[in-house]
């Protein structure tokens, strides 16, 4: 089968139609692929400065931006984080420094809640319609850092470490003798008659028992009037 040979382009001189040769068109498509190289590198040069152009006005708009949150609002230092992002936050009846090592903050709080809902209810019965639990919390817990550990009335060391280790059944069976055992229990103490503002001291069981339901300057009256008596 013959194949129909391409036709060459033709030029046209002085003397006529003429085809071209075969170097003259390797050289006329060399060129035509430079002239499109060109013109490719042209567009994506122009297309590069444009995108160039809108990147520029973005920075400078959020840079303007920036500029104008800068002028209006004033800088804020951010907080500082605790060393240890994990600790707790401290408690409203912080464990007193002197009781560290004698009684956990767990065991210290439970005593104080038992001891500012007795307190409320015995006052209340007296007539003392205001008496609250966090009021009375709040007294105690005054009362025992003032305390410093010691006995309000006597100046001794209270007994810390025998909170919450009083036993019922061997109470029934040492009666006295068990009860002598706790005479350095701290417990709580009425200042006045209860009917007032909260107002306590720590002492002694022992000394709470002397004491009953005495005022405070009254105890200490009897105590001096004994003390003479016996000196």
């Amino acid at each position: 089968m013959n194949r129909r040979k391409k036709d060459k382009p033709m030029v046209f001189t002085e003397s006529g139609p003429t085809e071209w040769t075969d170097e003259a068109i390797r050289a006329f498509n060399d060129g035509m692929r430079i002239l499109a190289r060109m013109i490719a590198a042209d567009i994506i040069k122009k297309r590069a400065a444009a995108n160039n152009q809108k990147l520029d006005t973005s920075s400078k708009e959020l840079n303007s931006h920036d500029t104008a949150e800068k002028l209006s609002v004033p800088a804020v230092k951010p907080k500082s984080m605790p060393c240890n992002p994990c600790r707790q936050k401290p408690h409203k009846y912080e464990l007193p420094a002197f009781l560290i090592g004698v009684l956990e903050q767990a065991g210290y709080a439970k005593w104080l809640q038992g001891r500012a809902m007795a307190h409320v209810r015995r006052d209340k019965k007296r007539g003392n319609t205001m008496a609250t639990v966090a009021e009375y919390k709040t007294a105690i817990h005054a009362a025992v850092c003032r305390s410093a550990g010691k006995d309000a009335y006597t100046g001794e060391a209270l007994d810390w470490s025998s909170l919450g280790t009083w036993n019922n059944s061997l109470s029934e069976k040492g009666r006295r003798e068990y009860k002598a055992k706790f005479a350095q229990l701290p417990t709580v103490d009425h200042v006045g008659d209860g009917t007032g503002p909260a107002d306590f001291k720590i002492c002694a069981w022992r000394t709470n028992d002397a004491k009953s339901d005495m005022k405070a300057d009254e105890f200490i009256a009897l105590c001096r009037k004994v003390a003479k008596a016996n000196g």
